[in-house]
């Protein structure tokens, strides 16, 4: 069940970043040959980022590797150069953690171990096991 969920996050962000990433560096298409491409980015995205969750990466290097994916793929959606969708690419991956980070925080608060963000952090983290 965990494996599902990690492979539709991952979707999910991956979408969410190059369609942020995309509209904030202006698209080159519409309709719906844009959203084939959006999906077909995320997919794309999702390989490597699974198979560095798989062998369980240093967190940062996923990251890392998420960012350069999504910079070189929208190379292909927008009209933008390398400079704005570096920093488009910078915000979106900012809002994506901060909501993730916020997240735990209150997953915390409702568990109740407010005191132990870490703990709680690291239970999450470790709940595929």
């Amino acid at each position: 069940m965990f494996q599902i969920a990690e492979l539709l996050s991952t979707f999910a962000e991956n979408l969410v970043v190059l369609s942020a990433v995309t509209q904030m560096s202006l698209p080159k298409y519409t309709g719906k040959k844009h959203l084939f491409f959006l999906w077909a980015g995320s997919m794309i995205m999702m390989v490597p980022i699974l198979i560095l969750n798989q062998i369980e990466a240093f967190s940062f290097v996923t990251i890392i590797v998420g960012f350069v994916c999504a910079v070189a793929l929208t190379r292909l959606l927008s009209k933008r150069g390398i400079l704005q969708r570096f920093t488009a690419a910078v915000i979106a991956y900012l809002i994506i953690h901060a909501i993730d980070y916020i997240s735990i925080a209150l997953f915390g608060l409702l568990d109740g171990s407010s005191s132990e963000y870490f703990h709680t952090f690291q239970s999450i983290l470790e709940c595929k096991r």
